[in-house]
C-alpha cells in the first residue's frame, strides 16, 4: 500500500516492482482509509525527471482518464434489458393472412388431402379470432 503523499522515486518504483503486483493501493493517512489504486504500467510512464510527483498525481491523472472513458462507454452500449422482458411468442401471422389461407384450403376440390387437414387443424389452433371475418374483409 501506498501513502497518497509519498513521493515517486527510485526507490518507489523498486518497492512496487519489488512486490509483483499490477495494482495498488493508495491510502489517505490511515491503511484503512483507501481512496483508489495505481496500476503499475502509470509508473512505468514516470522519467527521472518527474521524480518529484506525488503518488496523489498519479492517481487523480489516471482516475480522470478512466471515468471519461467509462462514460463513452456507457453511451455507446445498448440496454438489452425491454428485449429480455418481452414475453416470447411462437411464431406470428397476421389475422388476415389466416384467413386467406383458411379459405384458399378449403376451397380445394380434394377436401380429404391429408397435409391441407393436418395445416388447417394448425391454423385453427393459432391464437385467432375468426369471428369477426366480415369486419375484416377488404
Amino acid at each position: 500500500m501506498l501513502d497518497k503523499d509519498r513521493i515517486v522515486n527510485a526507490e518507489l518504483l523498486l518497492d512496487v516492482h519489488k512486490h509483483g503486483f499490477s495494482r495498488i493501493l493508495v491510502y489517505s493517512k490511515e491503511r484503512s482509509n483507501v481512496i483508489g489504486t495505481v496500476k503499475l504500467r502509470d509508473f512505468a510512464l514516470i522519467t527521472p525527471e518527474q521524480y518529484d510527483l506525488i503518488v496523489k498525481h498519479v492517481l487523480e491523472f489516471h482516475s480522470l482518464d478512466n471515468h471519461r472513458k467509462i462514460q463513452r462507454k456507457r453511451t455507446k452500449t445498448m440496454n438489452f434489458t425491454a428485449l429480455a422482458k418481452r414475453p416470447i411468442k411462437g411464431p406470428s401471422i397476421s389475422l388476415r393472412l389466416k384467413i386467406a389461407v383458411f379459405q384458399f384450403l378449403s376451397t380445394m376440390t380434394n377436401k380429404t388431402l391429408k397435409d391441407a387437414q393436418e395445416f388447417l387443424e394448425r391454423l385453427l389452433k393459432m391464437k385467432a379470432k375468426l369471428n369477426n371475418v366480415k369486419d375484416l374483409a377488404c
